[in-house]
């Protein structure tokens, strides 16, 4: 089975935060129950848990129409991996949409909203 199948299947992770033995307690048959490998479901979640415990993360973006800037980025991306735009349209693109959904929150709001969401 490959993972681009198996990421269409529903994830027992979002249900439960538990990982399998030493780290939690889940159980291989809840994925196994939602169509899961037993080898791509232990493969998944050992990677998903290494990814959630290393030292440099990248913080989420806390800022008013955090959702809009992603759903922006990722639009364009999905288009230049298409083969349907350009990457440097692609970025003119993002950077105008960007700069709408900033004026549209405030700038200097999401300057402070930023600044007071990331520690000292």
């Amino acid at each position: 089975m490959g993972l681009g199948i198996v990421c269409f299947r529903e994830n027992p992770s979002r249900k439960k935060y538990e990982y399998f033995p030493p780290v939690g307690t889940g159980k291989i048959e809840e994925w196994e129950n939602q169509g899961w490998d037993k080898a791509d479901a232990i493969t998944y979640l050992n990677a998903y848990y290494a990814n959630l415990v290393l030292p440099a993360q990248q913080i989420y973006l806390r800022i008013a129409g955090a959702a809009d800037y992603w759903h922006e980025l990722d639009v364009r991306v999905s288009s230049v991996l298409a083969g349907e735009t350009k990457p440097k349209a692609a970025l003119d693109d993002i950077y105008q949409a960007w700069e709408q959904i900033t004026e549209r929150y405030g700038r200097d709001n999401q300057k402070k909203l930023y600044a007071e969401s990331y520690p000292a």
